[in-house]
C-alpha cells in the first residue's frame, strides 16, 4: 500500500473550486412568504428576517456546469401556465418538470422562495443551472429569473441556449438572501425541445434562483426533472449523490448539501463529515498522434463529452507515429458522424456539446519528427496552435484543474510549459503549473521526461499497467477470461460497429484494443470521482507518487504498485463495468426515446464522502437514497478498496449487500485512511453500475 496525495490534492481542489461553499445556508425550512405574480417585470422583495449570506457547513459536490437563479414566481408548478403582465407565461420551479439540474443543491432555508425551494449553486465560476422547455414555434422569447443575492457585488451569468451563448445577464444585489428581485433576458428558442443554461461568470457562483419564467404561448416544460440527480433538498442529514455517468438529466457529479451530522456513527460517537469528494466538473484537452487505437478511443471519447468540459483536441506525433496524422482529417470525419447522432444522444443526456463547438476546439501541435526528443528551447517547431491553446486554457479565469491527456507524445505540452515559464510572469506560470494534470499513456517522446526534470510543479501521471489490458494485447494479456469476453470482435461488432450509427461504424479496429482510453476514464461521471486524485483509483487505473519529497514530487506512476498483488488489476477490475457503460451509450446513438435504452443508477450515500472517525467507532453505512432513472431493480455491494487506502486492516463489513445497515468498526490505526466504496448495479440491459466512495480519516 502506498502513502498518497489524497488529502493534499483534495484540499487543493476544494479550496480552489468550492469557494466558501453554498450561499445562504442558515435556518432550516422557514415558510415562504407572499410574492408577486410570475412574469411581472417589477422587482419583488420578500419579507425577510436577518438571513444573511453564510457559507454552508458542508460542501456540495458540483460539476462545472453552471446555472443561475431568477425572478419571483407564484407557487404554481413548473408545468402550469399563468396569465401575467397581459400575456401567457410558463413558470419552471425547482424539483418540477423542466428543471434539470443545479451545480449545487435545491435549498429551502431562506424566506421568500416559492415552490419547494431555490437553486443554490457552488461558489465558483462556471457552475450552472439547466432547464428544458418544449416550444411550439421558433421565436424570440422573454425569459425571467427570480433571484436573491446578499453579496455586495453583482453576479453575472452567460445565458446558453442549445449550447450557444446568446446573452449575458446581471444579478444585482438584493441586499439579503430573503429579498427577491427579477432579472430578464431575451433568447431565441427553436421549435421543439430547448436547453437553457445559466452559467456563472464570477467566482461567487450564481445568485439563489427561485424560478425561471418564459413569456409566450404554446410553451411547456421539458421532461427532465424526474431523473435529475443533481437537485436535492438540504436537510439535517446529508446525501451525497453521485450523478451517474448516464443520468438522463445531467450526467454531472453532484452532491446534496450536507450537515454536520453523519450517518456513519457508533453507538457513542458520531463521525464528522467533511462533505463531498468530487468538487468540480473536469476540464480536458486530449492530445492524439492519430494511431489506429487513438481513433477507436476517440469514438468512445465522444460518447463521454457530456461528462466533462472539453477544452481542446490537439493533434501531435510520437515515436510510433513520427509525423502525426492531422492531414488525414480523421477527427473531422468523426465529428461529422457525432453531429448526426447528437439529437439522439441529447435525449439521454442534454449535456452533449454542439458539433461545431467541438470542431472549433481542434488544433494541430508539433508533428515535426525532428523534435521528438528535442528539448523545447531547441525545437524547430514552436508556438503551434495546439501549444497556444494549452497556454490559453491554463491561464483562463477558471480555478479548476485542466487534465491534459497524452495519447501520443507530450512535446507540445512540454513546449507550452516551457513558454509559460520563460515568457510569462512568475504568477502566471505558477498558476498554470498548479492547474495542469497530465496523464501520459507511456512517455512516447522526450516531452514527459523533460517536464519531470524541468517543471516539477506540474503533476504528471506516467501510466504503464494498462498494457496487456486495454492495448493490442487485450485478448492475450493477463486479464481474466470473463474480462476478455468484453474485448472480442464479437462484442465490438455487436455493441459498437454494427447497427449503432455512423460514429460507431468508424471504429477502425477488429477488437477492443484502445491503449489511450484509460487516460479519460477517470473523467467519466460514475461517482468514483477519481479525477480529483489519480491515486484514489478508478476506471482509469490507480497511481502513486514515486518520488515524494524528491526532485519529482508531482510525478505519479503505476509501475510499482499492485491491486491484490496483481500489477494490472487496477485496470482490469473495472473493464466490464466500463464496457457495459460504453455499450449503453452506443445504444443512445440510435435510440430516440429515453425509455428504449438503459441509464446507470445514481448511487447516493448519507453523510459526507470524506469523514473524520475515531478508533472503535462503529460506522453504519446508508445508501438507501440511491435511485435509478429507469426504475430498474438494484443490488448493492459495500467493499473496501484496500490497496487504495493506507490502513493495514482489512475491514469486515457486515450486511455488505444491503442498501442500508452495512457496518464496520474503525481499526486502531490513527493517521491512516480507509476507502469504502458503494457499488450499485441495475438489472437493465446492458447491466450498469454507479458508485460512491467514502474516505474515512482515522483521528
Amino acid at each position: 500500500m502506498q502513502t498518497k496525495l489524497s488529502v493534499l490534492l483534495l484540499a487543493l481542489v476544494l479550496s480552489a473550486c468550492s469557494g466558501e461553499g453554498l450561499d445562504g445556508i442558515l435556518d432550516p425550512t422557514p415558510a415562504p412568504t407572499d410574492v408577486p405574480d410570475p412574469g411581472s417585470s417589477s422587482s419583488s422583495s420578500s419579507s425577510s428576517s436577518s438571513s444573511s449570506s453564510s457559507s454552508s457547513s458542508s460542501s456540495s459536490s458540483s460539476s462545472s456546469s453552471s446555472s443561475s437563479s431568477s425572478s419571483s414566481s407564484s407557487s404554481s408548478s413548473s408545468s402550469s401556465s399563468s396569465s401575467s403582465s397581459g400575456g401567457d407565461s410558463l413558470v419552471v420551479q425547482e424539483n418540477e418538470d423542466g428543471f434539470c439540474r443545479v451545480d449545487g443543491a435545491v435549498d429551502n432555508n431562506n424566506e421568500g422562495f416559492t415552490g419547494s425551494g431555490f437553486a443554490n449553486t457552488e461558489n465558483q465560476s462556471g457552475v450552472q443551472v439547466l432547464w428544458q422547455l418544449d416550444v411550439g414555434f421558433a421565436s424570440t422569447y422573454a425569459v425571467e429569473w427570480r433571484y436573491a443575492l446578499a453579496a455586495a457585488e453583482a453576479r453575472n451569468a452567460s445565458v446558453i441556449v442549445n449550447g450557444v451563448v446568446q446573452a449575458e445577464v446581471d444579478f444585482p444585489t438584493t441586499g439579503s438572501w430573503d429579498t427577491w428581485n427579477v432579472t430578464t433576458s431575451s433568447v431565441s428558442l427553436d421549435t421543439g425541445v430547448n436547453t437553457i443554461i445559466l452559467e456563472a461568470k464570477t467566482g461567487g457562483g450564481l445568485a439563489n434562483i427561485d424560478w425561471l419564467s418564459v413569456q409566450g404561448a404554446d410553451i411547456s416544460a421539458g421532461d427532465c426533472a424526474s431523473s435529475s440527480s443533481s437537485s436535492s433538498s438540504s436537510s439535517s442529514s446529508s446525501s451525497s449523490s453521485s450523478s451517474s455517468s448516464s443520468s438522463s438529466s445531467s450526467g454531472t457529479t453532484t452532491s446534496s448539501s450536507s450537515s454536520s451530522s453523519s450517518s456513519s456513527s457508533s453507538s457513542s460517537t458520531s463521525s464528522s463529515s467533511s462533505g463531498a469528494l468530487g468538487s468540480y466538473r473536469p476540464r480536458v484537452i486530449a492530445t492524439t498522434d492519430g494511431e489506429i487505437d487513438d481513433r477507436s478511443s476517440m469514438v468512445r471519447f465522444f460518447m463521454y463529452l457530456s461528462d466533462f468540459d472539453l477544452e481542446g483536441i490537439v493533434q501531435v506525433n510520437s515515436k510510433y507515429q513520427k509525423s502525426g496524422h492531422s492531414d488525414d482529417e480523421w477527427i473531422e470525419e468523426q465529428i461529422d458522424a457525432y453531429e448526426k447522432v447528437l439529437p439522439n444522444l441529447r435525449v439521454h443526456n442534454p449535456d452533449y456539446p454542439d458539433a461545431q463547438f467541438v470542431r472549433d476546439l481542434v488544433r494541430v501541435g508539433n508533428e515535426n519528427k525532428a523534435d521528438l526528443n528535442t528539448d523545447p528551447p531547441e525545437m524547430k517547431v514552436k508556438n503551434t496552435a495546439g501549444e497556444q491553446l494549452i497556454i490559453e486554457r491554463l491561464l483562463a479565469d477558471d480555478p479548476r484543474p485542466l487534465h491534459v491527456l497524452s495519447w501520443g507524445g507530450a512535446n507540445t505540452t512540454a513546449s507550452a510549459l516551457w513558454r509559460l515559464k520563460n515568457f510569462y510572469s512568475e504568477e502566471e506560470f505558477q498558476r498554470a503549473a498548479a492547474k495542469i494534470r497530465i496523464y501520459c499513456i507511456w512517455y512516447q517522446d522526450g516531452g514527459g521526461s523533460w517536464i519531470d526534470e524541468n517543471i516539477p510543479e506540474a503533476l504528471i501521471n506516467e501510466a504503464y499497467r494498462w498494457d496487456n489490458v486495454w492495448d493490442y494485447q487485450s485478448l492475450s494479456g493477463p486479464s481474466p477470461d470473463n474480462v476478455k469476453e468484453y474485448m472480442t470482435k464479437e462484442w465490438l461488432d455487436t455493441n459498437v460497429k454494427e447497427n449503432h450509427g455512423p460514429l460507431g461504424a468508424l471504429t477502425p479496429q477488429k477488437y477492443v484494443s484502445e491503449g489511450d482510453t484509460p487516460s479519460f476514464l477517470h473523467l467519466v461521471n460514475n461517482g468514483l470521482d477519481s479525477h480529483t486524485d489519480y491515486t484514489l483509483g478508478g476506471w482509469g487505473g490507480r497511481s502513486a507518487v514515486d518520488d515524494e519529497g524528491g526532485k519529482k514530487p508531482n510525478h505519479l506512476t503505476d509501475s510499482n504498485i499492485r491491486d491484490d498483488g496483481d500489477r494490472n488489476k487496477m485496470y482490469w477490475r473495472w473493464v466490464i463495468d466500463a464496457e457495459n457503460d460504453f455499450a449503453a451509450r452506443m445504444d443512445w446513438n440510435v435510440k430516440s426515446k429515453y425509455s428504449d435504452a438503459n441509464h446507470a443508477p445514481v448511487a447516493s450515500v448519507a453523510g459526507g464522502n470524506v469523514r473524520e472517525v475515531s478508533p472503535g467507532d462503529v460506522i453504519v453505512l446508508d445508501g438507501s437514497a440511491t435511485t435509478d432513472p429507469d426504475g430498474d431493480s438494484l443490488s448493492y455491494t459495500w467493499w473496501q478498496y484496500y490497496d487504495a487506502d493506507s490502513a493495514s486492516t482489512k475491514l469486515d463489513i457486515s450486511n455488505s449487500s444491503q442498501a442500508s445497515g452495512a457496518s464496520f468498526t474503525v481499526p486502531d490505526e490513527p493517521g491512516k485512511q480507509l476507502h469504502v466504496i458503494l457499488e450499485v448495479k441495475d438489472n437493465g440491459s446492458p447491466v450498469l453500475k454507479g458508485y460512491q466512495r467514502i474516505i474515512f480519516n482515522i483521528r
